[in-house]
């Protein structure tokens, strides 16, 4: 396993060969337009690759969606 860091809304150089899983942390609610971030992860990835992220999502105290 290997962790790596970058802007993903840049130029992928960090991407080398094909990935069988990519995970996003904390990141993909702070972009606008996700597809350029999309086609490239589909450049990078296996057939069958496992693709994960988590979203931060606070909720006020009546379970509804708060600001962030």
């Amino acid at each position: 396993m290997e962790f790596k860091q970058a802007d993903i809304t840049k130029d992928w150089s960090f991407a080398v060969g094909l990935y069988d899983m990519v995970t996003f942390s904390l990141v993909l609610e702070h972009i606008e337009n996700l597809d350029p971030v999309f086609e490239k992860l589909s450049g990078v990835t296996d057939a069958g690759a496992i693709f994960m992220w988590e979203n931060y999502i606070r909720l006020n105290n009546t379970g509804n969606q708060g600001k962030i």
